[in-house]
């Protein structure tokens, strides 16, 4: 004769998130929240990761090409029309033109 009075099993998850409920109930807010923070740590651990794409660096490439195309012109020049045609600051393109791509 079966035990009328079980409870079905729970995992662990659904124990814990009983707890939560509970402690919402019975519990002051930052504590719920200390708890439900704590829940949705667990959640994002036991996700999957996601890999990704390694970045790709398309305005270097152009700065590169504007450079060798205008190696009539000083640095300074060279360094203002990469930066208006890549939309980057002046700085950064003058450092690309002195710095990464020397004459």
């Amino acid at each position: 004769m079966q035990n009328v009075n079980q409870t079905p099993v729970k995992n662990a998850f659904e124990e814990y998130f009983d707890e939560v409920e509970a402690k919402k109930n019975n519990v002051g807010k930052q504590e719920a929240t200390a708890v439900v923070e704590k829940a949705q740590k667990v959640a994002k651990e036991k996700a999957p990761k996601v890999t990704k794409e390694p970045k790709v660096n398309d305005k270097k490439v152009a700065a590169l090409r504007i450079f060798e195309s205008n190696t009539d012109k000083g640095n300074g020049t060279v360094a203002k029309m990469i930066s208006e045609q890549l939309e980057i600051t002046y700085a950064n393109a003058y450092y690309y033109v002195t710095r990464v791509f020397k004459r």
